[in-house]
């Protein structure tokens, strides 16, 4: 292995390719100082019973193989900004529970968003994506909170099936499980 140049081949030796971390000569030519701690001052050039960390005497230092590659003779490419995604029904939502300290004010919250969004609205955007569903039921402190919620958001969540999965996942107790997935099922009946 030839170690006068980087695996990448952008760099060579310096003139002096070894330069000493510290200004003192106190470690042997092996390349190694002993410490009991990385973020102590004194390291030692041997080991003993409580040198806990280990470093490198040496730094090799390294100077760039061709320099004009270094400067660029036209200006960097411009990215273009991504453009603003709308914002999802979910994180509508999540925005909206952020400033909530109570579980109580958050499932009125939540009541309020399911009233907006009614019925009519059975087209695209209606639907709470995974990741929504996860930091909204998550924002709850209490487990009859998050049931509470997760039950409101049956409409919004049945039919994204990793939406679904991630609500049963999020609750705790599986009686709260088996009573989302029969408010599930007859969301689903009623619906047919």
């Amino acid at each position: 292995m030839n170690l006068d140049v980087d695996p990448d081949g952008t760099s060579s030796p310096a003139h002096h390719p070894l330069k000493p971390v510290t200004p003192t000569n106190s470690s042997p030519q092996t390349g190694w100082q002993y410490s009991f701690s990385h973020s102590s001052q004194s390291w030692s050039s041997r080991p003993s019973l409580t040198t806990y960390a280990r470093r490198r005497r040496w730094i090799r230092m390294r100077k760039p193989i061709d320099t004009s590659l270094s400067t660029p003779t036209s200006p960097p490419p411009q990215w273009s900004s991504p453009s603003p995604k709308l914002e999802t029904a979910g994180a509508d939502l999540v925005r909206r529970l952020q400033g909530r300290t109570m579980d109580k004010e958050r499932v009125e919250v939540v009541v309020g968003w399911v009233g907006e969004r009614g019925d009519e609205q059975e087209g695209e955007g209606r639907s709470v994506g995974r990741d929504e569903v996860t930091k909204i039921l998550n924002a709850f402190d209490h487990e009859c909170y998050k049931l509470r919620a997760a039950s409101l958001l049956v409409p919004s969540v049945v039919g994204d099936v990793r939406a679904v999965q991630a609500v049963e996942r999020s609750l705790k107790f599986w009686s709260d499980r088996v009573k989302f997935r029969d408010d599930v099922r007859s969301f689903k009946e009623g619906k047919s």
